[in-house]
C-alpha cells in the first residue's frame, strides 16, 4: 500500500494504490465499529486506527531504547531541584 501523510499525526491514508486484506475481529468489536462508522467508512477508520497504533508503538519503542541514556555523572550540574531551577533560569534569560 502506498502511503501519504495526513495531518500532524503521521496517519497514513490510501492514495488509491491499496491492497485488500482479510482481517478477523471479534463480533462484539465489529458491532461497536459498525455503530460508529458506516460500512463504506470502515476501511478509512481502520486505516487511521492502525496508523495511530503504529505511531504509539514506535514512540514506546523510542522511549524504551532511550531509557537510561541520562546519567547523573554526565550532568553533575543538575543533581538537585535547586541546580535544575538555576539551569532553567539561565536558559530562560535568552527568552526575555
Amino acid at each position: 500500500m502506498s502511503k501519504t501523510q495526513s495531518d500532524n499525526n503521521n496517519d497514513f491514508i490510501s492514495d488509491g494504490d491499496s491492497q485488500k486484506i482479510t482481517v478477523s475481529m471479534p463480533k462484539a468489536l465489529l458491532s461497536k465499529l459498525d455503530s460508529i462508522v458506516s460500512f463504506k467508512q470502515r476501511s478509512h477508520f481502520i486505516n487511521k486506527a492502525v496508523s495511530k497504533q503504529i505511531a504509539i508503538v514506535k514512540q514506546t519503542q523510542g522511549i524504551e531504547e532511550s531509557a537510561g541514556i541520562w546519567t547523573d555523572e554526565h550532568h553533575p550540574d543538575m543533581q538537585d531541584d535547586k541546580a535544575i531551577d538555576k539551569w532553567l533560569e539561565e536558559i530562560r534569560q535568552d527568552w526575555r
